[in-house]
């Protein structure tokens, strides 16, 4: 190999070691290690299944790394708030995808994570935010990873609610088929099945303190 090969070996390297430090900041702040990674890879694996190009393949996993990378300018008290939120917190939430897409856009090999970071709170029936973008206007990545977050976040524990049961996760997704999420990948996400999305979701392991 000549040396802009290993030159390329390298920066992808360290591309992937500055994501691993992103990564690990984020989780530490929320969110336990190994729960970004499960993200990426679950939305890879409905990219798959929707016939999603490399590119786009990439965008989805690099994005559900790196989608809430908005919230380092979200104030913690906000963050972990177990009521309801007032509108002015809301709004400071309202505010991550944006933050989001600001902090990220200044980094050339970052710009993949775009599509996602700034677009995973969109809703298809175009209720959602940051923008209200409806339909095939939110960009198929976002689309993609909305169902995988959805599903992820309603199967695992957090500080304001108890996990629910996948077939009841499944379920809820299929219920807001058309309205939060895209019909065709929620189509695709049932299809795959329990058992699959059980595996990809790290639920068919007992939990660590169940012991």
């Amino acid at each position: 190999g000549n040396v802009f090969h290993l030159m390329v070996d390298r920066l992808r390297v360290s591309h992937r070691s500055m994501v691993d430090v992103l990564v690990r900041a984020l989780e530490s702040r929320e969110g336990e290690p190994g729960s970004l990674a499960r993200l990426a890879r679950a939305s890879r694996t409905l990219g798959e299944t929707l016939g999603l190009g490399a590119a786009q393949r990439e965008a989805l996993q690099l994005g559900a790394l790196l989608h809430d990378i908005g919230e380092i300018r979200t104030p913690e008290a906000v963050l972990r708030k177990p009521g309801p939120l007032t509108v002015e917190e809301r709004l400071v939430i309202e505010a991550h995808p944006a933050a989001g897409v600001e902090i990220l856009e200044v980094v050339p090999l970052l710009t993949p994570a775009l599509d996602v970071v700034g677009g995973h709170h969109e809703r298809y029936d175009g209720g959602g935010y940051p923008h209200g973008l409806k339909g095939e206007d939110i960009p198929v990545v976002a689309r993609v990873f909305a169902v995988v977050d959805a599903l992820d976040a309603m199967t695992h524990d957090r500080p304001y609610r108890p996990a629910r049961a996948l077939p009841e996760a499944l379920a809820a997704v299929r219920e807001a088929s058309g309205g939060q999420f895209d019909p065709r990948v929620v189509e695709a996400a049932l299809a795959m099945g329990e058992s699959r999305w059980a595996e990809l979701l790290d639920l068919d392991r007992p939990s660590p303190d169940a012991g």
